[in-house]
């Protein structure tokens, strides 16, 4: 160590520390699957029976994500749809399709474990260009 700092340093002073303890709200939810239907209720949601719909699924770090996307996908069975989940990750995965399901997997987000297929896909589709060209 520097000869000038070790001096520095031992001649200092420090303050008087005090123990500090922060108190979290225990905010949990008892039923996660009743509140994602009661979410659900009351969102106004209407879309016509029979019709397909997809669930799309991020890797933030959001808890309970397993049991939040199997209740959603049951409300929607429910509502007598077709949901299908979509990985929402971007590059995560490796930007691939495999990559992304196997994320979801990591997560716990599997067709089995949610009751509906995953439809993982890379592929573009040009819909259109703009006078710019793009």
């Amino acid at each position: 160590m520097n000869p000038i700092l070790f001096d520095m340093i031992k001649t200092a002073s420090l303050p008087e520390l005090v123990p500090v303890r922060r108190h979290y709200p225990d905010t949990a939810l008892a039923d996660v699957e009743a509140a994602v239907a009661r979410t659900m209720n009351a969102s106004g949601l209407r879309i016509p029976k029979q019709d397909t719909i997809a669930v799309t699924v991020g890797s933030r770090g959001i808890a309970n994500l397993p049991i939040i996307v199997a209740a959603t996908v049951n409300w929607f069975k429910q509502q007598e749809l077709a949901p299908f989940i979509v990985p929402a990750m971007g590059s995560h995965g490796g930007g691939t399709a495999e990559g992304q399901i196997r994320a979801l997997r990591e997560l716990g987000i599997t067709e089995e474990s949610t009751g509906c297929p995953i439809r993982s896909s890379m592929d573009v589709i040009q819909t259109g260009t703009l006078p710019e060209g793009f």
